[in-house]
């Protein structure tokens, strides 16, 4: 048990951010997330508290509907809308159904499509646990678990885009695109652009797995004809990054971040990872002043679930003050339980959700971490180069890739972006140990000289 966080003050701040409801970007509810944690951060006694505005094209829907008829038989199905595709119209669109397995290039080989709404269900593949402790630096399983542990690549975005690509190259006037899981999981296409208002140049709808295998039975029988119905508008929209300081000896910056946004209620994406930020804030800012060496930037970034823009928007918005004195962004995202489907329904193992911590190639960080890990016994955890083929699939990416250094969380369930990631996947137990875990690192890296941390840190 940690001594200087407790499970229940994480978990009071967790449902507090669960209960403002579905925090999309540009929404009321994000709104009240925003003057929650600007609140906070004030009676914590943090400085310099700021309310960036990134601006974005929103996309909301009024109405998205699927039914599908033919040989007598009809049908209709719960299905998402798949974000940022262009919309059907009031009258939606009616045109045969086609199933193309998984929407490779391959699989539209000998099918006329032309016209017709097609079926593709992603493959986002699987990567085995025991190759990625190959690559690893350390690991931290005891029980050695993870050898067994196979993880689907949910999080390959570029996967999507292909699939939609590859239906636009062969002239489908509509998609549906089937998540392989039993999960109603938010869908954006990568592709547009959430700052011209850009969208794909066809409509779209998601659907669950078990839903889609009864969907494809009534097509393969003859029931073939879909009407699409996905109406909405775009329009100008702010969502919000909210940082605030603890002033150090020097202006260097510690970063200790995570996303205050989700497509639905958001239990590990992310209520439990800024209820962390939360305690972590609250913990060094009851320190004397200027108690640390280097000053500490709380930073609950806007709008993840547009590809990290607000991130992105933060990297390039402060290049010239913030980014200057950055010294690393400790990144945490994604506190779960593992959840695995039987019977085609979730059910709790009562381990943690395997995950990653994903460090920039610095021998001093990388024992910093794996110690802070192995001590608070965060098991089930692998400790990752940034430098390897999967990059850094997190929402630290940006910082990553503008070539700042990063200690990274997280974790990738099959409930991840789901209206199923509810209270109940929050790996309670965790919570105080991680944020212990975290709170060593700061103490750590803020004892090491700069440049030691950032070896191109500005004079």
């Amino acid at each position: 048990m940690s001594s200087n966080f407790s499970k229940d003050e994480i978990m009071r701040y967790a449902r507090d951010f669960y209960g403002n409801g579905f925090i999309r970007s540009g929404s009321e509810a994000e709104e009240k997330n925003r003057d929650y944690i600007s609140g906070k951060f004030k009676e914590f006694g943090l400085s310099n508290i700021t309310v960036d505005k990134v601006p974005f094209i929103g996309w909301d829907a009024t109405q998205c509907r699927l039914a599908i008829y033919g040989t007598g038989k009809s049908a209709t199905f719960p299905v998402e809308p798949w974000f940022y595709m262009s919309f059907t119209g009031p009258g939606g669109l009616e045109a045969k159904l086609i199933d193309v397995g998984s929407g490779e290039k391959r699989d539209y080989e000998g099918k006329d499509v032309k016209g017709k709404i097609v079926i593709a269900e992603f493959n986002f593949g699987e990567i085995s646990f025991s190759i990625l402790e190959q690559i690893a630096r350390y690991k931290h399983d005891p029980g050695d678990t993870l050898a067994q542990h196979h993880q689907v690549m949910n999080w390959r975005n570029e996967l999507v885009e292909e699939v939609y690509n590859n239906a636009v190259a062969a002239g489908a006037a509509g998609i549906i695109g089937v998540i392989p899981f039993n999960t109603t999981v938010y869908m954006r296409l990568e592709g547009a652009d959430f700052t011209s208002g850009v969208l794909g140049k066809i409509p779209g709808v998601t659907i669950r797995q078990r839903d889609a295998k009864i969907l494809k039975e009534l097509v393969a029988g003859g029931t073939d004809t879909g009407h699409m119905v996905v109406t909405g508008r775009t329009q100008p929209k702010k969502t919000y990054t909210v940082y605030g300081k603890i002033p150090g000896k020097t202006d260097n910056i510690i970063m200790i971040a995570s996303h205050h946004d989700s497509m639905w209620l958001g239990a590990t994406e992310d209520a439990a990872a800024c209820a962390i930020v939360m305690a972590l804030a609250r913990y060094f800012a009851e320190k004397p002043k200027k108690t640390m060496n280097n000053t500490l930037l709380f930073n609950l970034e806007a709008s993840e679930q547009l590809f990290a823009i607000g991130g992105r928007t933060f990297v390039r918005e402060h290049k010239r003050d913030i980014m200057k004195k950055y010294l690393i962004d400790l990144h945490i995202e994604h506190i779960c339980e593992e959840f695995i489907y039987k019977d085609g329904i979730l059910v709790d193992t009562g381990l943690p959700q395997p995950r990653a911590l994903f460090v920039t190639e610095n021998d001093k960080l990388m024992d910093i971490a794996y110690n802070a890990i192995k001590k608070n016994d965060i098991k089930r955890t692998l400790v990752m180069p940034t430098k390897t083929p999967l990059g850094v699939p997190t929402d630290a990416f940006h910082y990553d890739d503008a070539g700042y250094p990063v200690i990274s969380f997280v974790s990738a369930p099959p409930y991840w972006n789901a209206l199923e990631d509810t209270l109940d996947k929050i790996r309670q137990d965790d919570l105080a140990p991680v944020a212990e875990a975290f709170c060593e690192m700061i103490d750590e890296i803020d004892k090491l000289d700069p440049r030691t941390v950032r070896p191109d840190l500005p004079k």
